[in-house]
């Protein structure tokens, strides 16, 4: 299991730092989190949590690992407001004493990323993709970033004969910002054109509406 590697490789390499004695043999390992728990992005924060405890709940179930039982610190940074992350990590590292954040989102990410370093506290981002997360000291990002993923994503379609793209994208910046400023230029770049593209912030109800402005037509992929 993915999670149980993560955690045992966590264990190994910062148990002198951060375990405390919660019973004669059995030590905890705190982990913290910057997830937005309430506010417009509290689904992505509620998705999470939900995975993050159901797996140390399951770890801990079967006797945890090394000797260690794990537990979960959640800082809620709302509207993703950086503020509120920067505030938490501090709050965490000082006084819940984690030697490791589970992170998501760039901008918080960004934020915090000095403040765990200065405290070498290791930050694993999780859910962010900005191309400013490369190379960060203590920070470890297991996902593609935007200047990765859609160039190839783009081609591949490209290849397989779509000529018309539809974009669905969450009504954020989050969202905003790599359909303008990455997937519509590098369309265009193929050969695409303003009549062969359309994007809009993603709603159920608009998916069957969603066409490009090539009179009307459905687009070969959605996005």
């Amino acid at each position: 299991m993915k999670v149980g590697v993560m955690l045992i490789v966590l264990v190994s390499s910062l148990f002198a730092t951060s375990s405390s004695t919660i019973g004669s043999t059995e030590k905890l390992f705190r982990i913290g989190a910057l997830w937005p728990m309430t506010g417009p992005q509290a689904y992505y924060g509620r998705v999470m949590s939900h995975g993050a405890l159901t797996a140390l709940e399951q770890v801990n179930s079967e006797g945890g690992v090394a000797g260690f039982k794990f537990d979960l610190t959640i800082t809620d940074f709302k509207n993703v407001d950086v503020n509120l992350a920067v505030a938490g990590a501090q709050k965490m590292i000082s006084i819940d004493k984690v030697p490791v954040v589970l992170t998501s989102f760039s901008a918080t990410t960004l934020a915090a990323q000095p403040i765990c370093e200065k405290a070498r506290v290791l930050m694993i981002n999780g859910g962010a993709y900005s191309p400013k997360l490369i190379n960060k000291p203590f920070l470890y990002t297991i996902r593609i970033a935007q200047h990765q993923m859609v160039p190839a994503t783009l081609h591949f379609f490209w290849k397989q004969g779509v000529r018309r793209l539809a974009v669905l994208y969450i009504s954020d910046p989050a969202g905003e910002l790599p359909a303008k400023q990455y997937i519509e230029p590098l369309w265009k770049e193929k050969g695409g054109d303003d009549r062969s593209y359309g994007a809009s912030p993603a709603r159920f109800d608009r998916l069957q509406r969603l066409s490009c402005k090539d009179q009307g037509r459905q687009p070969g992929c959605y996005l």
